[in-house]
């Protein structure tokens, strides 16, 4: 799936998600969605804390990244950012700030 895809059906779920619990566009709001991504990544920190202490309650490290993108994702929705176009500029500006190219193609 593109970035571009996946920001656009991020949205659409999103607001059907709302439509069904009566709050209509609530997931058009930045600063709630900012606070779900906040909430997400410490979701991620105490997964990755449990492992690290070896505490029984593990978590699944993959679903609080997902749950992560999804909210990263709704949050360039509402403030109206092209992902894909953003990460595409980032990758040539970081392959130029450290003089790599592409010899080893990590992605098609």
């Amino acid at each position: 799936m593109e970035i571009r895809e996946a920001q656009l059906r991020v949205a659409e779920l999103l607001a059907r998600i709302d439509e069904k619990m009566e709050k209509p566009r609530a997931h058009e709001d930045t600063y709630t969605s900012l606070l779900h991504l906040i909430e997400e990544i410490g979701e991620i920190c105490r997964v990755l804390l449990n492992q690290r202490t070896g505490r029984r309650e593990k978590g699944n490290l993959g679903e609080e990244l997902a749950d992560s993108l999804v909210m990263l994702l709704q949050l360039a929705n509402c403030c109206g950012v092209d992902l894909e176009s953003e990460l595409e500029i980032k990758i040539e500006t970081l392959k130029q700030r450290f003089g790599v190219g592409d010899e080893k193609k990590v992605f098609d």
